[in-house]
Order: structure tokens, then C-alpha cells, then sequence
């Protein structure tokens, strides 16, 4: 019979047992996350999968840990957008609000400035919107432009009942107030009262070259071509002055332009130009200004939007009115295309039409025709004896038009009612 020693038990359970191991450096997690505040929107590429729904994610060069309710996996780059935080991780989800996507938002809060605070797919955010609305409403609307911290939006407009319509068409804000201020079928467009209703000339013309001046800054100041001149501006082709003397300029924001000028001036580019325009300007400011600008036309400017149109269907543009006290004149100026039909490619032709009547010629007409860089006239005169004297001088004019830079291609004077 074997003994069993009294140690043994002692002996198996220290050899059984595991050994002891060096506790491990508790990981300390680094408060060194990027800030980020609730609502701003953020890129993250995914290195890993953590458990519980949260990632490791590179954001802004640094890691961190991400809550997102969404799956994803790793290297998945997302767009997202916070929703809180805590000391250990950011939680967020994914960004569906992108410029010209549609969104449902109930309104919580009226704020000031056109803003308000709502809540959108059970998140809360800020909007600005043109429409005013009341807290407690639920609005369909479209993302028009956004900042880091605001959603710039639009409502969705509601096709009428009974119209056929299809029911998810809808027109850009910049359409709709075009078909606003398009007149109705059969009615002409109002005329745009144009050089404050002041004659273009103080007294009667004492010579052509400023009688011609005066004409041209009729049209250059009438309004009709404001951003074709705009455009010049950012180009540095125009003055700003000039570009304030029309009757839009009248209405711009001198706050506005002053920041332009001064943002040009810091960053060394001449004033008007696209760099001296997009320096130093929020994009959130630009945004304001131009949706304030499409929402609202002054009642003045209204006639003269209208001609806009017009002039851009038509390719025509008329204008009546005194070019010197008591002295009244009809002036069209045309813009015609050659025929298309024709396969042959034809230089664009200018027409302008003059109808006055004067002291001593009585009614006259003219008929000024541009193409091939040379200039035809038919003058047309009321009385006949008038109709002789105008063609007798047709040397003459011929002559003055070729020195002026003007060749001529052909003048016919007639004699008929005007």
C-alpha cells in the first residue's frame, strides 16, 4: 500500500493553476477628437469595424470612433453629418441632404432672419427659408444651398388638383418667377420707363456725333442688357459706376459692393473681377444675396424685367419717347439670323428704324440695314418735295457714312405716306 505525501494536493494545484500574468496599461482614451459640432458635416474614411455599431474612422487626418446607426464597412468613405458626442466617440449619420434633393421637416421653433429650428428624419437642424412657415407645420421642401451650419431650402410646389400635371415635376425658383412675369397670351408687354422720363437731349441736336452719343447711352442705360454688363464688370471690361447708373444698379446693396471692393483690393485683384468677387465673401452671405434677389423683384424694375424677356424672344427692341423737348421718336433695332433652312452658314444682320417728324423735313422714316459689314438705308419722306431734296443730298450722306467707318452699299430715298 503506497502513501500519499501530504504535500501533494498543494504540489498538483500550483502546477495546474496558470501562471500569474503582468497586468496590462489601461488604454487611455485621447480627448484629442477634431471638433466637431452637432449639425456640421464631415468625411470619414473607415479603417475598422468596432462592435456595437461603432467604427474606427479617419476624420480630418486623425483617428477616432464613430456611433453610426447605418452599416458600413471598412474602407468605406462616407458623408456624414454630427449628431452629438461624448468624450469617447462622435456619434453621426449618414448625409442626405444634398443640394436639389427633397426632404419632409416639422417645424419646432420660428427663429429670426427667416430661419427656424426643425427636426428632419428625427435629427434637428436649422432652415432658411424664403416662404415663411409656423412652428408645428410639416413642410415637403428642396435643398437649395447649404452652409456648415444652415440648410438653405425651397417648398415643393403642389400640382393643382384636376390639372393632369404629373404630381413630381417641379420648376427651379428662377422658373417660376419667369413664368410669373411672362404676360398672358394676347397682351403686350408694358412699356419700361427708361431715363427717368427726362428727353435724352436738352434742346435740338447740333450735330450727329451727339445726337449718335445721346442715342447710345439710351440703350447702354436702359437696363435691358444689366447682366451682359454685369458680366463685363467681373471681367474688369466695365466701370462699376457705369454699371450703378442703370436702373438695376439703382437697387444694388451697397454693403454688398463695398465688400467686393474690398475684397479685391486685399487680395490684389482689379475690382469686378471673379477673384475680387469670391475673396473675403462668406458663401453663406452669396447664397442670401442671390436667393433674396430671385425672391423678390422691385415693383419698378417689374416693366423693365418684362422687356428682358421680350427683347431675348424677340431679338428686338423698341423704344419711344422725346429725344428732345417736344420732338418724338420711334426707334426699333432688330437682331436677324440668316436662314437656317438654307444649310448655308449666313453672318448675323442688324436693322434699325427711325421714325421722327421734323420742323422743316415734316414725317420722315429710315430704314438702316447692317450685313456683310456694309450698311444699306431706305428713307422714306411724306411730302415730295422733301423726298427730291433727301435724294439729291444721297452723295453727300453716302460720303460722310464711308468717312465715318461706314461703307455703304446702297441709299433709295421714296416719296410715300408715313
Amino acid at each position: 500500500m503506497a502513501l500519499i505525501p501530504s504535500d501533494a494536493g498543494l504540489r498538483i494545484r500550483l502546477t495546474d493553476d496558470n501562471p500569474l500574468q503582468p497586468l496590462a496599461r489601461p488604454q487611455v482614451i485621447s480627448p484629442d477628437l477634431p471638433e466637431l459640432r452637432p449639425g456640421q458635416r464631415f468625411t470619414a474614411n473607415i479603417q475598422e469595424v468596432l462592435p456595437d455599431n461603432s467604427y474606427r474612422a479617419l476624420v480630418a487626418g486623425k483617428s477616432l470612433t464613430l456611433s453610426l446607426p447605418e452599416a458600413a464597412k471598412a474602407g468605406d468613405t462616407l458623408e456624414l453629418v454630427v449628431i452629438d458626442r461624448t468624450p469617447r466617440a462622435i456619434l453621426a449619420q449618414v448625409d442626405s441632404l444634398r443640394q436639389g434633393q427633397n426632404f419632409s421637416a416639422h417645424i419646432l421653433e420660428v427663429l429670426p432672419g427667416n430661419t427656424y429650428r426643425a427636426t428632419v428624419a428625427g435629427r434637428e437642424l436649422t432652415l432658411q427659408l424664403e416662404e415663411p412657415a409656423q412652428a408645428g407645420q410639416t413642410l415637403d421642401l428642396h435643398v437649395v444651398d447649404r452652409s456648415p451650419a444652415t440648410i438653405i431650402a425651397e417648398r415643393v410646389p403642389q400640382p393643382e388638383v384636376g390639372t393632369g400635371n404629373y404630381p413630381y415635376a417641379t420648376l427651379s425658383r428662377a422658373a417660376r418667377l419667369i413664368g410669373d412675369l411672362l404676360t398672358p397670351e394676347g397682351e403686350s408687354v408694358s412699356a419700361a420707363p427708361l431715363a427717368r422720363g427726362q428727353p435724352l437731349l436738352a434742346q435740338g441736336a447740333t450735330s450727329v456725333t451727339g445726337l449718335a452719343a445721346a442715342l447710345a447711352k439710351a440703350v447702354t442705360q436702359s437696363g435691358l442688357f444689366y447682366e451682359a454688363h454685369q458680366a463685363q464688370w467681373v471681367a474688369g471690361k466695365r466701370p462699376l459706376d457705369a454699371l450703378l447708373a442703370e436702373p438695376q444698379g439703382r437697387h444694388s446693396e451697397p454693403a454688398l459692393l463695398a465688400a467686393q471692393a474690398r475684397a479685391g483690393a486685399d487680395a490684389g485683384a482689379p475690382l469686378g473681377s471673379s477673384e475680387s468677387k469670391a475673396a473675403g465673401l462668406k458663401p453663406e452671405s452669396i447664397a442670401e444675396h442671390k436667393n433674396a434677389t430671385l425672391a423678390t423683384i422691385p415693383e419698378d424694375l417689374r416693366p423693365l424685367v418684362q422687356q428682358q424677356l421680350d427683347a431675348v424672344a424677340t431679338q428686338r427692341l423698341l423704344w419711344h419717347g422725346e429725344i428732345w423737348p417736344g420732338q418724338e421718336m420711334e426707334w426699333q433695332i432688330e437682331r436677324r439670323k440668316g436662314d437656317e433652312r438654307s444649310g448655308t452658314e449666313e453672318e448675323e444682320r442688324w436693322s434699325t428704324r427711325l421714325k421722327l417728324t421734323t420742323p422743316g423735313l415734316g414725317q420722315i422714316q429710315a430704314a438702316v440695314n447692317l450685313a456683310g459689314g456694309a450698311a444699306s438705308l431706305v428713307i422714306a419722306a411724306g411730302n415730295a418735295d422733301v423726298a427730291a431734296k433727301l435724294r439729291a443730298a444721297t452723295p453727300a450722306l453716302e460720303q460722310a457714312l464711308t468717312a465715318a467707318g461706314v461703307p455703304v452699299s446702297g441709299i433709295a430715298v421714296k416719296h410715300e405716306a408715313t
